[in-house]
């Protein structure tokens, strides 16, 4: 018997958006702490997952489209909206392909 594959699709982002999002979403470029400590975080996560048998996928997040999106949306900048942006993203290229 196989074992069932699931995808899981992580918000990623470079240090420059890092800064930005966090800037948008709590004031601050300096709350959410340390990019590259977060990587490793999220990192050794994506290795977990995977080790589980889940397929990962990143999605890079610009904090200018991301920051446009909310706009159009009427929402606040949170994880909540994150997600949310992250899910038409992957509805957009699953239709553009």
């Amino acid at each position: 018997m196989s074992k069932d594959t699931f995808y899981i699709f992580i918000p990623w982002y470079t240090e420059r958006n890092w800064k930005e999002l966090s800037r948008l979403t709590y004031g601050s470029p300096d709350h959410c702490g340390y990019y590259k400590k977060w990587v490793e975080r999220c990192d050794k996560e994506v290795i977990r997952l995977k080790a589980n048998g889940a397929g990962v996928q990143k999605v890079f997040i610009k904090a200018e489209e991301y920051e446009n999106y909310c706009k159009e949306q009427k929402l606040k900048c949170n994880s909540e909206s994150r997600l949310l942006f992250v899910e038409s993203k992957i509805s957009e290229s699953s239709k553009m392909n």
